[in-house]
């Protein structure tokens, strides 16, 4: 799944988990994160539990950021943050490759 959050706080980080659950996701791309501070990826983890992995940057201020929220199914063979506007991740599922990319691009006016 994919979603813009426009901003995460904790409500819309209790509402990502229920997405997540009521969805049957395995993969949950996230655009416009805003994390500045690492006790808010903290807080995410925390309400998600044990069973998952996060791959977010924190951004120099409360713009842009984008991240990859999984199971702890899948194997992270390689990953990379690109400005906060691109994560790119290469996962191993069973005996297979997969290459993720979530990549967040703003309306030109």
């Amino acid at each position: 799944g994919s979603i813009n959050c426009n901003g995460v706080n904790e409500k819309k980080m209790i509402r990502l988990k229920d997405v997540f659950e009521e969805k049957k996701l395995d993969i949950l791309l996230v655009q416009e994160t805003h994390f500045n501070k690492n006790d808010e990826l903290e807080k995410l983890k925390l309400i998600f539990g044990l069973n998952y992995k996060f791959l977010c940057p924190l951004s120099e201020n409360k713009t842009k950021g984008v991240g990859i929220i999984m199971k702890n199914n899948f194997e992270i063979k390689e990953f990379k943050f690109i400005e906060n506007r691109i994560v790119c991740c290469e996962i191993i599922f069973g005996q297979e490759n997969f290459l993720i990319m979530c990549i967040y691009a703003s309306e030109q006016k």
